[in-house]
């Protein structure tokens, strides 16, 4: 992957409040960049690549449903070479969240997140 490409014309899309952790969403050609503080520290934390095309299709493939997990996206996404695991899922969820695809359900008090896709 070039760095370079990577960073071009990366537009800032939002923030994403999970239970634990805040996301950081920028948009740029293909892809999605999401970033997260160490809890306590504004100076580290990680990344993850999100691609474009990841996120189209579970817009697609989970359009309309409700009290979507992880855990869902996964078992759901079995062929799929976008979604292999949990993290996965997880990031594409969050990258739907920011790009307003789907909203995070605050009605369950477990420590799993609920989505719900428009």
């Amino acid at each position: 992957m070039n760095i370079r490409s990577l960073a071009r014309g990366l537009d800032y899309l939002g923030q994403v409040e999970s239970k634990r952790q805040t996301y950081h969403v920028f948009g740029g050609e293909r892809l999605f960049l999401l970033l997260s503080f160490k809890p306590g520290s504004q100076k580290s934390g990680n990344f993850n690549i999100v691609e474009a095309d990841a996120v189209e299709y579970a817009c697609r493939k989970f359009a309309g449903r409700t009290g979507l997990t992880s855990n869902d996206v996964v078992a759901e996404s079995k062929q799929s070479s976008f979604i292999r695991d949990r993290f996965d899922a997880l990031n594409v969820l969050y990258t739907m969240v920011a790009t307003q695809c789907a909203k995070i359900d605050k009605r369950h008090k477990t420590p799993q997140l609920f989505f719900n896709v428009h």
